[in-house]
Formats: structure tokens, sequence, C-alpha cells
């Protein structure tokens, strides 16, 4: 996409900045999720404990004033690697 004017950016870290606190609002589930707005678009990417989390984030950033759309990257563990974090 094209660049967005100045204030344009502005408004997206306005709009960063309240998804970060909605989505700390919504639980320790779902706050170590990044995040990127662009013209308002939210992308949200990151590995999250179960699918309610998903939907908790999702929900989260798509109930925050000036976000026209979500774009959702998050994914759930393998199950593998959580028996790794356990041998640890």
């Amino acid at each position: 996409p094209q660049s967005p004017a100045t204030s344009q950016t502005a408004t997206d870290l306005e709009i960063e900045g309240e998804v970060k606190a909605a989505l700390a609002a919504a639980g320790d589930r779902v706050t170590q999720i990044d995040l990127d707005v662009l013209a308002g678009q939210v992308v949200l990417l990151g590995v999250v404990a179960d699918q309610a989390a998903i939907e908790a984030a999702t929900s989260a950033a798509q109930g925050v004033s000036g976000v026209t759309g979500v774009t959702n990257f998050l994914l759930l563990p393998e199950p593998a690697y959580e028996k790794r974090l356990r041998l640890l």
C-alpha cells in the first residue's frame, strides 16, 4: 500500500496504543501479541495459549474506535512445543 499521510500515521499510532490497552484489558493470555496498524487496519501477530485467546484478541482490536479491519495471524503452539518446555 501507499505510504499514509502524516496525520494518518499519527492516527495509526493512537489506534495502536488503544489496541494495546484493549489487549491488556482482555487478559493475560493476549498480552504477548505484536501488532501493527496501517490506515486503520490492525494486524495481529503471535502465538497464544488457546482459541479463546485468539477470539478475545480479535474482538478487543475490533472494538477500538478507528479500526477499519483486523487481520489475524495468531497461532496456537504445537503440542510438542509444550512438552519440550516442561522438560527444561
